[in-house]
């Protein structure tokens, strides 16, 4: 099986040192594919979505839905 070279945005759960640096749970990083995996079996980090992002426009997901029931 060839290993992939993908990198992943994860976000954090759980304090934990990547190279050497503290990544406080919360945080929003991306890292080799190799490396999420570990992360989320382990039940450091989950796949970072829209849903999750720090960054995410608030109501945007309600008012997407509103939007499609119009359309219809």
């Amino acid at each position: 099986m060839a290993k992939s070279k993908e990198n992943v945005d994860i976000k954090i759960t759980s304090a934990i040192v990547v190279d050497g640096e503290v990544v406080k749970a919360g945080s929003e990083i991306t890292v080799s594919d190799a490396l999420a995996r570990n992360l989320l079996h382990r039940g450091k980090a989950e796949v970072l979505t829209e849903d999750n992002a720090k960054g995410k426009p608030k109501g945007k997901a309600k008012a997407d839905a509103e939007g499609d029931d119009k359309k219809a």
